[in-house]
């Protein structure tokens, strides 16, 4: 080794580049992008913690979507029979209300002919009244013309007729006794 060189440098900066300027530019360039770096860090830590906390938050999203989905058919369902149902009641509604039309018109008819019937049963009030009378005025006529009390003569002619019926009828009864008294010593002359 050669001795004649003297002490040499002790220290790394004693080493000086032709071009120093240039070296603490990129010194003070890489130190910045270092603290860069770790800001970058920092926030890619953030990042990736609100990136786990988004995809948390999607999860129970996408869960509360699938709830919702299956409520939002329950309610469709709903829906459909409810519409089933109220087609269901407006057919009933439309036939009661052809049943009321028709109630309707056959009130009308009826209350019509009512209408024509009261008129004729009038009529026949009156008619009846008339023959009423003319059967009184005719009571009188032949009270006068032949003298005799209609009523009366009516009541002797019933009593007539009644007694006429009761004597066939105790023949009858008469007749069965006998018939039947002689069914019975028929009988007993056998024993």
């Amino acid at each position: 080794m050669p001795t004649n060189l003297g002490p040499g440098p002790t220290s790394f900066e004693d080493f000086r580049f032709f071009n120093d300027e240039r070296v603490d530019e990129i010194i003070k360039r890489v130190t910045v992008l270092e603290k860069a770096k770790v800001e970058t860090k920092g926030k890619l830590k953030a990042t990736k913690a609100e990136l786990k906390e988004t995809k948390e938050k999607l999860k129970s999203v996408e869960a509360e979507n699938v709830v919702l989905k299956n409520e939002l058919t329950v309610m469709n369902e709903k829906v459909l029979d409810i519409e089933a149902r109220t087609n269901v009641s407006n057919e009933m509604f439309d036939e009661i209300l052809s049943t009321n039309c028709d109630l309707n018109d056959a009130n009308t008819m009826i209350s019509h002919a009512n209408e024509i019937l009261q008129e004729e049963i009038e009529d026949l009030k009156v008619k009846d009244e008339n023959k009423t009378k003319q059967i009184e005025m005719l009571y009188v006529v032949i009270e006068d013309r032949l003298g005799i009390n209609v009523h009366a003569a009516y009541d002797d002619i019933g009593i007539r007729r009644l007694d006429e019926e009761e004597v066939p009828r105790a023949a009858k009864v008469k007749g069965k006794s006998i018939a039947e008294e002689e069914f019975l010593g028929s009988s007993s002359q056998q024993e």
